[in-house]
Order: C-alpha cells, then structure tokens, then sequence
C-alpha cells in the first residue's frame, strides 16, 4: 500500500512546478500541460479525485525526453529500494513499519547556489578527524531529521 493523502500529495505541487518551467520551452509544451491541468481539474470535480507525485512527474520525464513507454521502468526502478526495503522488514516481522519523519531544522533558510556551496565542502576523501565521534550536539545550519515509528509516537504523546 502506499499513503493516501487527504488534501492532496504535496510533492505533486513540486512536480507541477517543474512541469510548468519545462512547459514554458515550447508552444507543443504548453498545449501538454494545459491537457494535464484541465485532466486535473477535471478528476477533482467530477470524482474528487487529486493527483499524486507521479501524474506530473511523468509529465516532467516526458519533457525531459524519456519516452512514454519507459516512465513505467523509471518509476519502479526509483521506488525499487522501498520495496526491497518493505519485503525484509515484512520478513524479519511479519510486518510493515512505517515510519514517519519530523524535521527538526531550522526553517525558512534561503537557498544558496550549489556552486557558491562547493567551496565550503570537504574534498572528496578529505576527513576531519572530529567528526568521527556520534554524538548529538546541534551543529548550527546542520538539519535533523527523526525517524520514528507510528507506536514511538504514540508513546510520546502519552507521555
């Protein structure tokens, strides 16, 4: 199974974003993106129905010159991983886990270049031998992430 989102997959406004800057290239683009949008709008009122991450990331693919007949491959080779992922969970315990991740970064942080970010990354195989140590002091700009279960939430709510 997958998630099913009650207002929507946010990752789809991403996509469509993209979708639309692509789309913006050529006249033949921009009359394929407007058929996209009209089926969107269309799926929504007649069935309530939203798109997910994949409608306009196959739109997104196909601007990007990968043939209709393979986006099918590139979306289960991107979610191949997961699956593999699902299958050894659901075998060492018979079920699935879920986790869900919270984000626990600073915020609101403006977007810097990747070329102005180069200069401050180490070289590759270049080590700072203070970094070996894991430990959990906030390093400033460095985002977090946790990683939790359904039921470790739950038992934190409790608390």
């Amino acid at each position: 199974g997958h998630r099913v989102y009650r207002n929507g997959d946010p990752r789809c406004m991403m996509m469509k974003t993209w979708a639309r800057e692509l789309a913006s290239q050529n006249e033949t683009r921009k009359e394929i993106m407007a058929i996209a949008e009209r089926l969107e709008d269309t799926l929504l009122a007649e069935k309530g129905l939203q798109p997910n991450v994949d409608f306009y990331g196959s739109v997104v693919l196909f601007f990007l010159g990968i043939p209709c007949e393979m986006l099918i491959t590139v979306f289960a080779l991107a979610r191949a991983a997961g699956w593999a992922s699902h299958v050894i969970e659901q075998q060492q315990n018979n079920k699935l886990i879920r986790p869900v991740n919270v984000y626990r970064g600073p915020v609101n942080r403006p977007f810097v270049a990747l070329s102005a970010r180069a200069e401050t990354l180490p070289s590759p195989g270049e080590h700072d031998a203070d970094d070996d140590d894991d430990d959990d002091h906030d390093h400033e700009g460095t985002a977090q992430v946790t990683t939790t279960t359904p039921q470790q939430q739950q038992q934190q709510q409790q608390k």
